[in-house]
């Protein structure tokens, strides 16, 4: 590559990272080679020009870039374009990828759609793009989970309804547990989409191969407002005992919790604020009775409490079977900074004068 056309792909890469069209067309007109990967500095790895215009939403460098010879559906990277478009919720340029006939059911990583994705992030202009573009709402990923089932996991009630009322949409839906979507729903703790899926003839009282119902589902993640809502619908039979749904909730999250643990000591943010609530819900109590708080707590890692409380919304006076609160384990262990994090999240006491 000679020295010109070298300069013109440095400038086309700034130009892209910024987002800056001028810059790109006079990059690409002077040679500048489209082929070349970028770094990524927010995702710290390696993407071609036309995957990294599409996560950082420049919608209008798409046309530019596939005009230059790109692939729309990127270089063979984990994620295509049209996959982190619709994960950012970059709706414009899910439009402008679309006019160059992308494949619309690639699967990335656990057999995600771009569909997949939307539903799930919550981004429900791309949803309604890819919907009208023809991408499958019955597309499953690699535990045969649908969008609506995960649409409903997150509570994303009108992306919900989209699904719905798309006629293509199996409503009766069964994951690889033969889980509906309310029974997501449910696991999700998510009020607006139990009623709506209720309303719209979900069973109440529908079993999965473990053999919970919705209902139960709610109680093992401790989703009382749910759970007392659900077990007021006139259908509603509660029939699996307490003790058992107990037991069988602390072995269904005994790893899940051993990895939040493990995350905690190697002060992991990214890991812990990803995997709160869908992987464990952050009340969730191990056999001592002890949150996820109150593990940082007791080990002193700030940064992690102060995550917990700030960001996962951790209710901060949970207490163990034996009665002591994060705090408590705070001050026995002398971590005063960890100590003072909780005081500061002590509930507001407001004086009503008669």
């Amino acid at each position: 590559m000679d020295r010109r056309r070298r300069k013109a792909t440095e400038a086309l890469k700034v130009g892209v990272k910024a987002g800056k069209e001028v810059m790109v067309v006079a990059a690409l007109a002077l040679g500048g080679d489209p082929n070349i990967s970028v770094w990524d500095d927010g995702a710290q790895e390696s993407r071609s020009m036309l995957t990294l215009a599409a996560r950082l939403g420049h919608s209008h460098l798409v046309p530019h870039l596939l005009a230059a010879g790109l692939h729309v559906d990127g270089s063979g990277e984990c994620h295509t374009p049209l996959h982190l478009a619709a994960h950012y919720g970059h709706d414009q340029v899910v439009k402008e990828l679309l006019r160059d006939t992308p494949h619309l059911e690639a699967r990335i990583d656990f057999g995600k759609t771009a569909l997949r994705v939307a539903a799930e992030e919550g981004h429900q202009r791309c949803v309604r793009t890819l919907l009208s573009a023809g991408a499958d709402p019955n597309a499953r990923d690699h535990e045969d989970r649908t969008p609506l089932h995960l649409a409903a996991l997150c509570n994303h009630s009108a992306i919900v309804e989209d699904l719905v009322t798309d006629d293509r949409c199996n409503l009766q839906a069964l994951d690889i547990n033969n889980d509906t979507a309310l029974h997501y729903a449910a696991i999700g703790g998510g009020m607006e989409t139990a009623q709506y899926l209720l309303e719209v003839g979900l069973n109440l009282n529908a079993k999965g191969s473990l053999g919970y119902t919705p209902i139960d589902q709610a109680k093992m993640e401790g989703h009382h407002l749910l759970l007392w809502w659900l077990m007021k619908q006139p259908q509603a039979v509660v029939e699996t005992p307490r003790g058992k749904i107990e037991k069988d909730c602390w072995d269904y999250h005994e790893g899940d919790y051993w990895l939040m643990s493990k995350w905690i000591r190697e002060e992991d943010l990214d890991a812990i604020i990803g995997s709160v609530p869908l992987l464990l819900d952050s009340h969730q109590q191990d056999d001592a009775g002890m949150t996820i708080l109150h593990h940082a707590a007791q080990l002193g890692v700030t940064r992690v409490v102060r995550l917990l409380l700030e960001e996962c919304k951790v209710y901060p006076h949970a207490v163990t079977w034996a009665g002591d609160t994060p705090g408590d384990l705070a001050q026995q262990k002398g971590h005063l900074q960890v100590l003072n994090i909780l005081h500061r999240h002590q509930p507001q006491v407001i004086t009503v004068q008669v």
